[in-house]
């Protein structure tokens, strides 16, 4: 199946210093914005919210209990069809972007949970600010929901699209038995309901220094898709193949990307907040009318 993949040259792989470079930067740029937070309010940026914003739910009364309950549930299922996944088809997927997002889910949901239990066992006050598991609960909620959503985008936009345009037949077949399963619906689909469940039930804020932690990501796993293609020779991304003469388009697309779902993932924080706001708004209003009428 890795035939598909394969580079002409697999005796001598070489990379480009150029995509080399790309990688580089990225890894000084996303390091470099961890260090200044930009547009952090101060200078301990999310070490200074509270706890209560990662054991709340923004909606109605904030009760820790349904937000616990959801992540409990989700990390049973994540981490269930993880193991069932690996199983079935052998370890060999953890090579892939799309299983190290998808452990990147799990692995939130169990901080979290583990984050929310607590709270529930001994009650935080709003003077509380975050410890390093809550803090890694914020940070890793950022990458995951940008992750999640690049693994969608990129399967379904560009890289089924990719496999499916194939002269060959029988590589056309394997793509669609690859990807129209069970097990791609919920790592390429059900994934995105999952994080944005979590994202629009929280009280978590946006904080853009820490979508650095993005970049050094997806820096890190094209590290390791180089490393793979020394050793085996081969590329575990059509798009990927650092040797096309689109290569560089190719990675500084994808650099450039990483921006644009900075600002998507910005754009959702901002859209749970204006949700949240308006309907405690109309909640307080229908209150305020049925206290006239009864008054």
């Amino acid at each position: 199946m890795f035939d598909l993949f394969k580079s002409h040259e697999p005796e001598t792989p070489k990379i480009p210093a150029s995509i080399v470079a790309i990688l580089a930067f990225g890894f000084v740029i996303s390091a470099y914005i961890l260090r200044i937070k930009p547009f952090s309010r101060s200078a301990n940026g999310a070490w200074d919210f509270s706890s209560l914003v990662v054991i709340k739910t923004r909606w109605g009364a904030g009760s820790p209990i349904w937000l616990f309950l959801y992540r409990l549930a989700l990390l049973i299922w994540c981490f269930g069809l993880g193991v069932s996944h690996t199983v079935s088809v052998g370890p060999y997927i953890f090579a892939y972007f799309t299983m190290w997002t998808w452990w990147l889910l799990t692995s939130y949901f169990l901080i979290a949970t583990i984050a929310s239990y607590r709270s529930l066992r001994q009650p935080k006050t709003a003077k509380q600010t975050v410890d390093r598991l809550e803090f890694a609960v914020i940070a890793v909620l950022h990458v995951a929901v940008a992750g999640v959503l690049m693994v969608d985008t990129l399967t379904w936009l560009v890289l089924v699209p990719m496999l499916r345009s194939n002269p060959d037949a029988a590589k056309v077949r394997w793509a669609e038995k690859m990807f129209f399963n069970f097990y791609s619906y919920n790592t390429h689909g059900a994934n995105m309901a999952f994080i944005l469940g979590e994202l629009f039930l929280n009280s978590i804020p946006f904080v853009p220094y820490l979508m650095g932690y993005l970049g050094i990501y997806v820096a890190t796993f094209g590290l390791w898709s180089f490393t793979y293609f020394r050793l085996m020779g081969l590329w575990l991304y059509p798009f990927l193949d650092a040797n096309q003469p689109w290569a560089v388009l190719a990675y500084g697309g994808i650099f450039a990307g990483c921006f644009a779902f900075v600002g998507l993932v910005s754009g959702l924080f901002w859209l749970r907040d204006w949700l949240a706001l308006g309907t405690k708004r109309t909640i307080r209003a229908t209150q305020h009318l049925v206290e006239e009428k009864t008054s």
